[in-house]
């Protein structure tokens, strides 16, 4: 214990004799460290992580295709032949995004969210915090008009009042009884949504118009389904191109040219930043591999400058061992000197890089420094 801390002394005893030095090393590494913790953290978010679903790679998204071959949205008539028709699924639930009015808090306010079948809810394991979700009954045309809030939404607008059940709110001049709340983890995409309400009760409430009951039109509406186990995606694309090809037949004034396309959910939401973060994580890497090339040299000429010192101390009864072992030390001390100031710096870039960082950037929100 006595030479370990006579060794750490004598680390901090050479680091003061040239500050210039030191301070150098440590500003380099600090950077290098700093940089590459802060993008992988970015990049163990968004791509590594599995997302946080069960049995994430069964879930698939489903869009139909035009005339021109791109994707677009499904027209809710055509959701519903696929529901009943596809037998490759465990389920099939759909989404759109949209913003309500919300009336009956003080002041009204635009909100974000989405409209949802019962079964997306299912396929996405999510559990309420507070009361219940959307259930099959809910998920029809004729019931009372529901709606399900986010964490986030209940906490900022509501005080994280637990009375919030039964309470009545107005959106889009619709009356809507909030029946639960989602737990803080829940996030489906690149936002948090703030409210939610079935999808069923849309082509006569919440201001939906004629959108979901018309086969030609085709207005933000997407499937999401889960496959069945040993069902492959290759074969359940397969028959929705039947289902599609069929629904054209007999739907040939609006299904005409309109087919399907299925993409995994993981693929859909980070196909287009993959090869940007990785790109991004590469270019940090070089940084880092610059900063030790860069403090190696500084090294390498301060033991050049001591070559002196260290010949002294071998002539004084210093062994080969307890040299390196100082050496090590003052090593040790600089690094984590450094690594300490590059955890401080990582956590700053990082929330540059959640405030600057384009929208659309799939759990980017929850990007942050772990072990």
């Amino acid at each position: 214990m006595h030479t370990s801390l006579a060794e750490l002394r004598g680390a901090f005893r050479t680091m003061l004799k040239t500050p210039g030095v030191t301070l150098m090393a440590i500003a380099v590494i600090a950077l290098g460290i700093g940089a590459n913790t802060a993008i992988f953290s970015v990049v163990n978010t968004v791509l590594l992580q599995p997302l946080p679903y069960p049995d994430p790679d069964r879930l698939v998204v489903i869009n139909e295709t035009g005339h021109q071959g791109g994707r677009i949205s499904v027209a809710f008539p055509n959701f519903l032949d696929w529901q009943t028709q596809a037998q490759s699924f465990e389920k099939m639930g759909g989404f759109r995004s949209t913003a309500f009015i919300l009336s009956g808090i003080d002041p009204p306010d635009r909100v974000f969210g989405r409209v949802v079948s019962a079964q997306f809810f299912e396929m996405l394991g999510a559990k309420p915090q507070l009361g219940r979700l959307f259930s099959a009954d809910d998920d029809r045309q004729g019931a009372a008009p529901v709606a399900v809030l986010g964490h986030d939404c209940w906490k900022t607008r509501f005080g994280a009042d637990a009375q919030v059940l039964g309470k009545t709110l107005i959106l889009n001049d619709t009356p809507v009884t909030v029946v639960g709340v989602l737990p803080p983890s829940f996030i489906f995409g690149s936002r948090r949504d703030e409210v939610f309400v079935p999808l069923a009760q849309m082509p006569t409430r919440l201001g939906a118009g004629r959108w979901a009951l018309d086969r030609g039109n085709h207005q933000g509406l997407f499937a999401l389904a889960r496959l069945k186990p040993g069902v492959t995606q290759s074969q359940a694309s397969q028959e929705m191109k039947a289902i599609t090809a069929r629904l054209e037949q007999q739907y040939p004034k609006t299904n005409s040219g309109i087919s399907s396309i299925m993409d995994s959910l993981y693929e859909l939401w980070v196909g287009n930043v993959r090869t940007t973060l990785f790109v991004l994580l590469a270019a940090v890497g070089f940084v880092l591999l610059i900063a030790c090339a860069n403090v190696a040299n500084l090294l390498l000429a301060r033991a050049t400058a001591r070559r002196k010192e260290i010949a002294i101390r071998a002539a004084l009864g210093a062994g080969r061992w307890q040299i390196i072992r100082q050496l090590l030390t003052e090593s040790v001390v600089l690094s984590t000197v450094a690594g300490a100031l590059g955890l401080l710096l990582a956590h700053g870039i990082l929330q540059g890089l959640l405030k600057s960082a384009p929208a659309g950037i799939p759990r980017l929100a929850d990007a942050h420094i772990d072990p």
